[in-house]
């Protein structure tokens, strides 16, 4: 657990806590509670110490094997997160910003769960960057400039 330090202290990050769909249910809600509260108990040790651990921490859910689980258990594991997320933002209020839905991914195969995590983190990457900018250093100011024009990427491509 030695890089923990280093990335619970980011005020900026973006934290995906995962659990396995093969697993039991209480299992699953016991991994995702376990890591939910270190990362807590972590970032509040921080403002022990002098650090700033006054922003939210940003989680998002991700529940992988998707390919290994039946669709019938996929539709009941998705009811069952819809209401644990719930109940997890009234424990976690105010200390994490936990996202409304878990994301079910495979390893085997891109497609519209993996577009939508994708989109996702994107989106809340945009949102804590409108909450506090970052400064950033001119060459990666520059490098990032270049990469988000189409014919960059082109000539890169």
């Amino acid at each position: 657990y030695v890089t923990h330090e280093m990335l619970l202290s980011a005020e900026q990050a973006i934290f995906m806590v995962m659990c396995n769909l093969e697993d039991e249910w209480t299992t699953q809600r016991d991994d995702i509670c376990y890591w939910l509260q270190f990362i807590t108990t972590k970032r509040m040790d921080y403002s022990k110490h002098g650090r700033d651990s006054t922003h939210p921490l940003h989680i998002v859910l991700v529940g992988s094997h998707k390919d290994k689980c039946s669709p019938e258990r996929l539709s009941l594991l998705h009811e069952q997160w819809c209401q644990e997320v719930k109940q997890l933002q009234g424990t976690f209020d105010g200390k994490l910003i936990i996202e409304p839905e878990m994301h079910f991914v495979t390893c085997t195969e891109t497609g519209k769960s993996a577009m939508h995590l994708h989109q996702t983190l994107g989106r809340m990457r945009e949102e804590a960057l409108a909450r506090k900018p970052i400064s950033m250093p001119q060459l990666v100011f520059h490098l990032d400039t270049a990469l988000r024009n189409p014919r960059t990427r082109a000539a890169l491509g």
